[in-house]
Parts: structure tokens; sequence; C-alpha cells
């Protein structure tokens, strides 16, 4: 991806949200390739794996009582936000997607 780092993209989903416990930002044949924190890898990789055994996740959230999961894919990568229920899953949603889709655009502006 050139220039951008994914483990700050990753950082700048969950900058300023409190009860953020994990984001991970996948490639398109789900290899990881930045988390946050740095400790967040693992929770986030069980959240993808168990998203990837009911379908391809596209985009969209679970609400499961005591945590909220979203995913967003945008072209090349897939981005991975758990958090606390007390983040609106919305509003985290339009922040990933808007931040997937920025990364997408600096990856095609970027020289080989």
């Amino acid at each position: 991806m050139g220039n951008t780092d994914l483990g700050e993209l990753a950082a700048r989903m969950c900058a300023g949200l409190d009860g953020v416990r994990a984001c991970l930002v996948l490639s398109s044949d789900g290899l990881t390739l930045g988390a946050y924190p740095a400790d967040g890898e693992e929770l986030g990789r069980e959240v993808w794996d168990r998203f990837e055994q009911v379908a391809a996740p596209q985009r969209g959230f679970l609400d499961l009582g005591e945590e909220v999961w979203v995913i967003a894919r945008r072209g090349p990568y897939t981005a991975v936000l758990v958090s606390a229920v007390a983040l609106r899953p919305g509003l985290l949603l339009d922040r990933v997607e808007a931040l997937l889709r920025a990364a997408e655009e600096t990856r095609i502006r970027e020289p080989e």
C-alpha cells in the first residue's frame, strides 16, 4: 500500500472512541495488515473468523448485548471493529467506511 501505514489506519478508526476493544484491517485474502491496539489482533481475528463461518461479510454490524461488531469491506481492504455497546454501530460503520475509502483512494494515487 505504499506510504499508508495500515496500523495507523486502524488506530485512526478508533481515535477518540472510548470502548473500542480492537480494530483489524485485512487484505482481500484475509491477511492482517494492521491492528489497534497492538494486542487487539487476536480479538479482531476471532471476530473475523466467526463472521466468515456464516457468510462472506461485506458491510454491517452485530449488537451482541455486551459487544458490537462492525465490519466493512472496501476495495482491497476489510476492517473489523469490536467495541462496547455504548458506541453507536451506525456511526462506527460510517467512520470505518470513510477511512477505508480514503485508504483505497490513497493506494490508487500512489505510484507502484
